[in-house]
Protein backbone atom coordinates (compact mmCIF):
# COMPACT_ATOMS: atom_id res chain seq x y z
CA UNK A 1 0.00 0.00 0.00
CA UNK A 2 1.09 3.47 -0.85
CA UNK A 3 1.27 6.26 1.88
CA UNK A 4 -1.67 7.68 1.22
CA UNK A 5 -3.39 4.61 1.01
CA UNK A 6 -2.17 3.59 4.84
CA UNK A 7 -3.47 6.78 5.95
CA UNK A 8 -7.00 6.38 4.25
CA UNK A 9 -7.42 2.67 5.56
CA UNK A 10 -7.10 4.16 8.84
CA UNK A 11 -9.95 7.10 8.65
CA UNK A 12 -11.82 4.53 7.03
CA UNK A 13 -11.53 2.17 10.15
CA UNK A 14 -11.86 5.14 12.49
CA UNK A 15 -14.92 6.16 11.13
CA UNK A 16 -16.33 2.71 10.38
CA UNK A 17 -15.94 2.14 14.15
CA UNK A 18 -17.71 5.51 15.55
CA UNK A 19 -20.84 4.30 13.18
CA UNK A 20 -20.53 7.94 11.15
CA UNK A 21 -21.05 7.63 7.25
CA UNK A 22 -19.02 9.45 4.62
CA UNK A 23 -21.66 12.06 4.17
CA UNK A 24 -21.53 12.75 7.82
CA UNK A 25 -17.61 13.24 8.25
CA UNK A 26 -17.56 15.52 4.80
CA UNK A 27 -19.89 17.99 6.34
CA UNK A 28 -17.40 18.05 9.83
CA UNK A 29 -14.84 18.82 7.15
CA UNK A 30 -16.74 21.01 5.11
CA UNK A 31 -15.78 18.53 2.02
CA UNK A 32 -17.86 16.81 -0.77
CA UNK A 33 -18.72 13.25 -0.01
CA UNK A 34 -16.50 12.20 -3.18
CA UNK A 35 -13.42 14.01 -1.71
CA UNK A 36 -14.04 12.68 1.48
CA UNK A 37 -14.12 8.83 -0.44
CA UNK A 38 -11.11 9.53 -2.41
CA UNK A 39 -9.15 10.39 0.91
CA UNK A 40 -10.12 6.56 2.01
CA UNK A 41 -8.93 5.33 -0.92
CA UNK A 42 -5.62 7.24 -1.27
CA UNK A 43 -6.46 8.61 -4.67
CA UNK A 44 -6.08 11.97 -2.61
CA UNK A 45 -3.35 13.42 -0.06
CA UNK A 46 -3.86 15.45 2.28
CA UNK A 47 -2.11 18.40 4.10
CA UNK A 48 -1.50 18.68 7.13
CA UNK A 49 -4.12 20.62 8.47
CA UNK A 50 -6.74 18.52 7.04
CA UNK A 51 -5.54 15.66 8.68
CA UNK A 52 -5.47 17.62 12.14
CA UNK A 53 -9.29 18.19 10.74
CA UNK A 54 -9.87 14.95 10.12
CA UNK A 55 -8.62 13.59 13.24
CA UNK A 56 -10.81 15.94 15.47
CA UNK A 57 -13.79 14.98 13.72
CA UNK A 58 -13.26 10.86 14.14
CA UNK A 59 -11.97 12.15 17.71
CA UNK A 60 -8.68 10.16 17.74
CA UNK A 61 -4.97 11.89 17.81
CA UNK A 62 -3.21 12.31 14.69
CA UNK A 63 -0.69 10.04 15.43
CA UNK A 64 -3.17 7.30 14.82
CA UNK A 65 -3.91 8.15 11.59
CA UNK A 66 -0.24 8.33 10.57
CA UNK A 67 1.83 5.57 9.04
CA UNK A 68 5.51 4.82 10.46
CA UNK A 69 8.00 3.21 8.03
CA UNK A 70 10.14 0.61 9.61
CA UNK A 71 13.13 1.18 11.11
CA UNK A 72 16.07 0.98 8.50
CA UNK A 73 17.90 -3.00 8.61
CA UNK A 74 21.10 -1.35 9.58
CA UNK A 75 19.53 -0.24 13.15
CA UNK A 76 17.99 -2.53 14.01
CA UNK A 77 21.10 -4.92 13.37
CA UNK A 78 23.54 -3.07 14.85
CA UNK A 79 26.04 -4.69 17.17
CA UNK A 80 24.66 -1.71 20.23
CA UNK A 81 21.52 -3.55 20.19
CA UNK A 82 20.94 -6.03 22.73
CA UNK A 83 20.53 -9.51 21.42
CA UNK A 84 16.74 -9.90 22.82
CA UNK A 85 15.91 -6.40 20.40
CA UNK A 86 18.14 -6.87 17.54
CA UNK A 87 16.14 -6.84 14.52
CA UNK A 88 13.20 -6.16 16.01
CA UNK A 89 10.70 -3.46 15.84
CA UNK A 90 7.50 -4.14 17.51
CA UNK A 91 7.06 -5.78 20.88
CA UNK A 92 4.43 -7.57 22.53
CA UNK A 93 3.37 -6.71 25.94
CA UNK A 94 0.74 -8.43 28.09
CA UNK A 95 0.10 -8.15 31.98
CA UNK A 96 -3.07 -9.29 33.44
CA UNK A 97 -4.70 -6.60 35.53
CA UNK A 98 -6.30 -8.58 38.95
CA UNK A 99 -8.95 -5.63 39.52
CA UNK A 100 -10.91 -6.94 36.81
CA UNK A 101 -9.03 -10.37 36.14
CA UNK A 102 -8.51 -10.07 32.05
CA UNK A 103 -5.23 -9.99 30.57
CA UNK A 104 -4.16 -6.75 28.93
CA UNK A 105 -2.52 -6.74 25.74
CA UNK A 106 -0.53 -3.87 24.29
CA UNK A 107 2.06 -3.14 21.17
CA UNK A 108 5.14 -1.22 21.33
CA UNK A 109 6.31 -0.34 18.24
CA UNK A 110 10.44 0.93 18.09
CA UNK A 111 9.55 4.37 15.05
CA UNK A 112 13.55 5.96 15.04
CA UNK A 113 17.03 5.78 16.30
CA UNK A 114 17.43 9.09 18.55
CA UNK A 115 20.95 8.35 19.51
CA UNK A 116 23.64 5.72 20.15
CA UNK A 117 21.47 3.66 21.82
CA UNK A 118 18.22 5.29 22.38
CA UNK A 119 14.66 4.75 20.29
CA UNK A 120 11.80 6.96 19.84
CA UNK A 121 8.93 4.54 20.79
CA UNK A 122 4.73 4.66 20.92
CA UNK A 123 3.40 2.09 23.42
CA UNK A 124 -0.59 0.96 22.92
CA UNK A 125 -2.18 0.31 25.63
CA UNK A 126 -5.05 -2.20 26.19
CA UNK A 127 -6.19 -3.05 22.83
CA UNK A 128 -8.97 -5.96 21.47
CA UNK A 129 -8.16 -5.92 17.57
CA UNK A 130 -4.61 -6.45 16.86
CA UNK A 131 -4.54 -5.68 13.56
CA UNK A 132 -6.04 -2.40 14.20
CA UNK A 133 -3.86 -2.31 17.50
CA UNK A 134 -3.69 2.17 17.73
CA UNK A 135 -7.26 2.12 18.39
CA UNK A 136 -6.39 1.65 22.40
CA UNK A 137 -7.50 2.58 25.58
CA UNK A 138 -4.13 4.65 26.19
CA UNK A 139 -1.26 5.83 23.75
CA UNK A 140 2.43 6.50 25.20
CA UNK A 141 4.92 8.15 23.74
CA UNK A 142 8.55 7.61 24.99
CA UNK A 143 12.15 6.53 24.53
CA UNK A 144 13.91 3.16 24.80
CA UNK A 145 17.30 3.34 25.92
CA UNK A 146 19.79 0.27 26.19
CA UNK A 147 22.41 -0.10 29.11
CA UNK A 148 24.90 -2.99 29.50
CA UNK A 149 22.50 -4.30 31.97
CA UNK A 150 19.07 -3.95 31.21
CA UNK A 151 16.88 -1.90 28.86
CA UNK A 152 14.51 1.36 29.93
CA UNK A 153 11.48 2.35 28.54
CA UNK A 154 9.82 5.72 29.58
CA UNK A 155 6.78 7.08 28.18
CA UNK A 156 4.32 9.94 28.60
CA UNK A 157 0.47 9.14 28.42
CA UNK A 158 -0.49 11.09 25.59
CA UNK A 159 -4.38 11.98 27.06
CA UNK A 160 -3.31 12.62 30.60
CA UNK A 161 0.24 14.45 31.33
CA UNK A 162 0.94 13.03 34.35
CA UNK A 163 1.07 9.64 33.60
CA UNK A 164 4.14 8.63 33.28
CA UNK A 165 4.82 5.09 32.29
CA UNK A 166 8.23 3.06 33.11
CA UNK A 167 9.33 -0.51 31.89
CA UNK A 168 12.93 -1.84 32.65
CA UNK A 169 13.89 -4.99 30.78
CA UNK A 170 16.77 -7.05 33.04
CA UNK A 171 19.54 -8.73 31.01
CA UNK A 172 17.94 -7.85 27.45
CA UNK A 173 21.65 -8.95 26.45
CA UNK A 174 20.16 -12.77 26.82
CA UNK A 175 18.41 -13.12 23.91
CA UNK A 176 14.55 -14.88 24.22
CA UNK A 177 11.12 -15.19 22.62
CA UNK A 178 9.75 -14.08 25.74
CA UNK A 179 11.14 -11.92 28.82
CA UNK A 180 9.47 -10.45 31.58
CA UNK A 181 9.84 -7.34 32.83
CA UNK A 182 8.73 -4.48 35.38
CA UNK A 183 6.39 -2.00 34.79
CA UNK A 184 5.40 1.08 37.34
CA UNK A 185 3.97 4.40 37.49
CA UNK A 186 0.78 6.32 37.86
CA UNK A 187 -2.81 4.79 36.81
CA UNK A 188 -5.33 6.75 34.98
CA UNK A 189 -7.71 4.20 36.55
CA UNK A 190 -9.56 4.98 39.22
CA UNK A 191 -7.59 3.71 42.69
CA UNK A 192 -9.00 0.31 43.05
CA UNK A 193 -8.18 -2.61 45.76
CA UNK A 194 -4.78 -4.01 45.30
CA UNK A 195 -4.80 -6.58 42.26
CA UNK A 196 -4.68 -10.30 42.84
CA UNK A 197 -1.49 -12.28 42.34
CA UNK A 198 -1.30 -13.47 39.30
CA UNK A 199 1.37 -15.87 40.64
CA UNK A 200 2.89 -17.19 43.96
CA UNK A 201 6.05 -15.54 43.90
CA UNK A 202 5.01 -11.59 42.23
CA UNK A 203 2.29 -9.19 42.22
CA UNK A 204 0.95 -9.39 38.66
CA UNK A 205 0.50 -5.44 38.33
CA UNK A 206 4.36 -5.26 38.59
CA UNK A 207 4.97 -8.25 35.93
CA UNK A 208 5.13 -7.73 32.42
CA UNK A 209 5.41 -10.52 29.22
CA UNK A 210 7.42 -9.41 26.37
CA UNK A 211 6.92 -11.48 23.28
CA UNK A 212 8.70 -10.63 19.96
CA UNK A 213 6.59 -12.74 17.80
CA UNK A 214 3.28 -13.12 19.16
CA UNK A 215 0.17 -11.50 16.96
CA UNK A 216 -2.11 -14.29 18.07
CA UNK A 217 -4.79 -13.14 20.74
CA UNK A 218 -5.42 -16.66 22.13
CA UNK A 219 -1.64 -16.54 23.09
CA UNK A 220 -0.52 -15.72 27.08
CA UNK A 221 2.33 -15.66 29.28
CA UNK A 222 2.80 -16.57 32.19
CA UNK A 223 5.20 -17.15 34.98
Amino acid sequence: MTLTEEIGAKIKYYRKKRGMKIVELAALLHKTGATVSKYESGQIAMDVVTLYEVAAALGVPPEKLLYCAPLPVEDLMADSVPAFFRGVDRLYMYYFDGRNNSLVRSVIDIRAKTGANAYDIALYMNFQDYQQYRNCENTYLGTLSHYDALSNIVTHNQDTEMDVYLLCLPASYLNAGTKWGLGFGISCRPIMPPPRYFCPRASSRRHRSFCRTCASPGRTFSC
